[in-house]
């Protein structure tokens, strides 16, 4: 586990983490578990079971300080500083950025009705100022540049609103209304942080608990017995694989860097070339992020920014996520038909008889976790708890896989430390979005495309999907959708799209950056286990993930895609169009069907495939007899080529 974590900070972050010895250790082992049993005990209110009532902003206040501490403890401000000793002015940044949030979280309860009149002291202010650009500079340190060079630019823009020229111009904000806003009742202690110290965190603690007490292990056994014998198996076994523990991290560059250890060079020793193995991680984790029923978070975080019931947005999004790995499954399959590569042979295969019987203990907090969500509506959090409650129980009962107190303590560490790029990435979204709003450009962005785009909803689709590709570069999961929601949603809404559409498609654009290049965080984990080089791992996620950028746009068109419907049977009539649309596509860009196809060929099913995705009819038939014509030549071609190599062989049998 030490050395999955070295390589995903290693490339994941700017600066790499520190590694300390004896005390600075120890410090950050208790720091970061402490830190993930204070989360697990106010989520099972424990606190208050104990007669100490503590409030969710106290609770966040406290939290952020010990995420902060962590974050200045391990990572240094480049990547080139000494890893093994605390300079002077990190331990002054750590206390810096744990005075304010400490302060808040003990003060929030006496001092509310004053903050709430907009009235802060100038020491408060200060206080505030300093503990915004230290946040910002402990994001810089764990996700670049792009998202504190935001954060700060909406503060001064809030601020110093009448400067600024034309239509950006408004009429600015006082400091300390700025201040009591952004930084004490709402902004870095507001809503979104709380999502993401107490859902966001939670499944990834809980996620980490699954990998540390072998569950890893096990749904990779499990994939491989259920499906390594067919044609490319290992490949489709790290599909389901990284697709499952995706939905759980939260973080598909913390997905690539786990699972990809083990199924990137078992895809390569089965015959996969290494730009191809990586690929296929690459995608696969992305595509976990939008798979229900967890889907990396987001599903929780959607149900709550729209109002909507959390299993109305699970099965919304299950039909893309399912066509979106049909894709990825003809894609290997076909690179292996190609290859000639074939399934493992049955020595290499577990049981799988054998392999529930011993994983049975991972499976059960899986379905209890399914049915607190959604058999009994309970909160995602407290589901997640007792999830991870049965998982520790459940585990405790045999010997193999039973969790020693220092594994417990290890498990509680993994979990916050993974956690330390998508917690402070939330923070500063947190500011970003409350900033945001302060200004009340969000109209103006929103008129803007709608005026550029002429009313024309193709173009505001364009615009938008360009602005969800770019703002999402090396966000985490989470932050991907509360930034895109906040800038880029209000603008599809003004062209006339649903908000779940508008929603789920600056979501799934916005993750098209994570596989695609020049960025392609995944690409670029993957290829460091994979060896391969990036812009041809690159390319390659992108065929194989083609469905990301190809879906949102026949969503929006036909929201029967995401169950917005009230007929069943235009859902399977979008449904099954989809579907075909996407084989074509799949089998036309790899270059095979029943064969390898010629150029002409592959072009024909792409423009098959294109021509169903216009959902009219004259183009869905025009599309259905270009394809269908495809499938006989191979068919026919495939016959002449059997019947000539028998032909061939009974020529050589001498009579």
């Amino acid at each position: 586990m030490t050395g999955v974590l070295r390589l995903f900070r290693e490339i994941d972050t700017p600066s790499r983490p520190r590694e300390f010895s004896g005390g600075l250790r120890r410090a950050v082992t208790v720091l970061a578990a402490g830190t993930a049993l204070f989360v697990l005990l106010y989520i099972g209110h424990v606190f208050e079971y104990a007669g100490m009532y503590l409030n969710q902003n106290s609770f966040r206040g406290i939290a952020v300080a010990f995420v902060l501490a962590l974050i200045y403890l391990l990572y240094p401000a480049t990547r080139s500083a000494p890893r093994d000793k605390l300079p002077w002015y990190d331990l002054l940044l750590l206390v810096v950025a744990i005075i304010m949030p400490l302060y808040y979280g003990i003060a929030y309860p006496s001092q509310l009705a004053r903050w709430q009149m907009n009235t802060v002291t100038p020491v408060e202010i200060v206080m505030g100022a300093i503990t915004l650009a230290v946040l910002f500079e402990a994001t810089r340190r764990l996700t670049g540049l792009a998202l504190p060079l935001l954060g700060t630019f909406l503060c001064f823009y809030v601020i110093f609103g009448q400067s600024f020229p034309g239509f950006l111009q408004h009429k600015g904000i006082s400091l300390p209304f700025f201040m009591t806003s952004v930084g004490y009742t709402e902004g870095l202690f507001g809503f979104v942080t709380g999502i993401g110290l107490t859902i966001v965190l939670m499944f990834i603690i809980f996620g980490q608990f699954l990998l540390d007490s072998g569950g890893g292990e096990f749904f990779v056994k499990l994939a491989n017995a259920l499906i390594g014998k067919y044609r490319g198996g290992p490949a489709k076994m790290a599909v389901v694989a990284s697709a499952f523990f995706a939905m759980f991290s939260g973080d598909t560059l913390a997905n690539v860097a786990t699972t990809g250890t083990v199924t990137i060079p078992l895809m390569k020793r089965t015959g996969y070339e290494p730009h191809f193995a990586g690929a296929v991680e690459a995608v696969a984790s992305n595509g976990g992020q939008f798979t229900p029923p967890v889907m990396g978070a987001v599903a929780f975080v959607m149900a709550e920014f729209l109002q909507m019931p959390y299993w109305s947005i699970a099965l919304a999004a299950a039909i893309p996520a399912f066509m979106y790995f049909v894709v990825i499954y003809i894609g290997v399959d076909v690179e292996a038909a190609k290859n000639g590569l074939v399934g493992l042979p049955q020595g290499e295969r577990p049981s799988l008889k054998e392999t529930l019987k011993e994983g049975w203990v991972y499976l059960l907090p899986l379905v209890v976790l399914v049915y607190l969500l959604g058999g009994l509506m309970l909160r995602p959090e407290i589901s997640a708890l007792y999830a991870l409650l049965v998982l520790i129980i459940v585990t405790m009962l045999r010997k193999k896989t039973r969790m020693s107190p220092k594994r417990l303590v290890s498990a509680l560490e993994h979990g916050v430390v993974m956690s330390l790029i998508a917690m402070v990435a939330i923070f500063a979204a947190g500011v970003v979005v409350q900033a945001f709003f302060l200004s009340g450009i969000s109209g103006k962005l929103a008129s803007g495309i709608v005026t550029v785009s002429g009313g024309q909803l193709f173009i505001a689709l364009l615009l938008a999907a360009a602005a969800s590709f770019v703002m999402g570069m090396g966000l985490a999961t989470i932050v991907i959708y509360v930034v895109l929601s906040t800038f880029i949603a209000p603008a599809l809404l003004s062209s006339g799209v649903p908000v779940l559409a508008s929603h789920m498609f600056v979501f799934w654009w916005g993750l098209t950056s994570t596989i695609t290049p020049p960025v392609a965080g995944n690409v670029f984990v993957a290829c460091a286990i994979s060896g391969a080089g990036v812009w041809k791992t690159g390319i390659a996620a992108m065929r194989l993930g083609m469905m990301a950028y190809v879906i949102p746009f026949v969503f929006v068109y036909q929201p029967a895609l995401l169950l917005l419907s009230t007929s069943p049977m235009e859902v399977v009539r979008v449904v099954l169009i989809t579907l075909g649309a996407t084989a074509a596509l799949s089998y036309g860009t790899g270059q095979w069907l029943l064969a390898r196809l010629k150029l002409w060929e592959s072009a024909v099913l792409v423009v098959g495939g294109v021509l169903l995705l216009m959902f009219n009819w004259i183009s869905i038939g025009i599309g259905v007899a270009a394809i269908l014509a495809i499938f006989l030549l191979q068919l026919l071609s495939v016959k002449r080529a059997r019947m000539a190599a028998e032909q061939a062989i009974t020529s050589t049998v001498p009579d």
